[in-house]
């Protein structure tokens, strides 16, 4: 049976580590339910309430994404080495590196008045990098544990 979801990789552990990842983008994808267009124009006690909800959603999913890169490394050292292994293994870790250190910009950047944006951004950040990662480096990655025979 075909699957659709393209976030999936076929390895039980990957996908269990990205279901929580995915479910972290359904809560910012859900985003602010009120109509308006800037977060100035709400009443101070929702700013905070929606800045509360968005630090949640951080702690979350900082602590999903770097225990996830730990696992994943973790699993990475079980490769043997060779020159196909080790250049996967660099490049997987260099993407790791590279959306922590997005992540952590896009925080730094984000104030009260742009929760609105903020999220949006992180959203969109987390979306585009999640399903690019899951392309490049954890099907390959899948690949490479089947073939060493990994699990």
């Amino acid at each position: 049976m075909a699957n659709d979801d393209p976030l999936i990789t076929g390895h039980p552990l990957l996908d269990e580590e990205h279901r929580p990842l995915k479910q972290a983008l359904e809560r910012l994808d859900s985003g602010c339910a009120t109509p308006l267009r800037s977060c100035t124009d709400c009443p101070l006690h929702h700013r905070h309430q929606c800045q509360s909800d968005l630090d949640e959603i951080l702690t979350m999913l900082f602590g999903l994404v770097i225990d996830h890169f730990r696992k994943e490394e973790l699993l990475m050292r079980k490769l043997p080495d060779n020159s196909s292994t080790d250049a996967h293994r660099e490049n997987h870790q260099v993407a790791h590196a590279d959306i922590a250190e997005r992540l952590r910009r896009l925080v730094q950047a984000a104030h009260p008045d742009t929760i609105r944006t903020s999220t949006k951004a992180l959203h969109d950040l987390v979306s585009e990098w999640l399903g690019r990662h899951i392309v490049d480096c954890d099907l390959p990655f899948h690949t490479l544990l089947a073939e060493h025979h990994l699990h």
